[in-house]
């Protein structure tokens, strides 16, 4: 297993993000979460990688910690003018979710559900200032 992970780890910077989030969760799955964490916090700023810090910060006794990244990025986003579409304004764009899984995680399921019911309506406003006619639609949505 070792050896996988040497090799994996010298080929890592030539997958770019992908890599690096198949990299981590092989870290974290052997073991060795602790290093897979450091290893994507400096990308934190990435949805696929925070999604992947999440994910192997998973029974590290860390979830404090990546609650308080989620909630001062979720903050921002919503000091820089929410709704916003697409992560525009909160990075990592998911951040909101993220930070409903870890309260979940903790056993806080009402602050959890509490968070997804206002990342919908965050969408659902979003979605409904979406322009109705982009060029080469037709008019449609879909």
């Amino acid at each position: 297993m070792d050896e996988a992970i040497e090799v994996f780890r010298a080929n890592r910077q030539a997958g770019g993000l992908g890599a690096l989030k198949d990299f981590a969760l092989l870290l974290a799955r052997h073991g060795r979460g602790d290093e897979a964490f450091d290893l994507l916090l400096p990308y934190f700023g990435d949805w696929l990688l925070a999604e992947a810090l999440v994910e192997v910060s998973a029974g590290l006794g860390r979830d404090e910690e990546v609650a308080t990244l989620l909630t001062a990025r979720v903050e921002t986003g919503r000091q820089s003018g929410w709704p916003d579409f697409g992560g525009r304004h909160t990075e990592p764009g998911n951040a909101l979710e993220l930070l409903a899984t870890v309260r979940e995680r903790q056993g806080r399921v009402d602050e959890a559900i509490a968070l997804l019911r206002r990342g919908r309506s965050r969408r659902s406003t979003a979605e409904t200032n979406w322009p109705i006619c982009w060029p080469g639609t037709n008019g449609s949505r879909s």
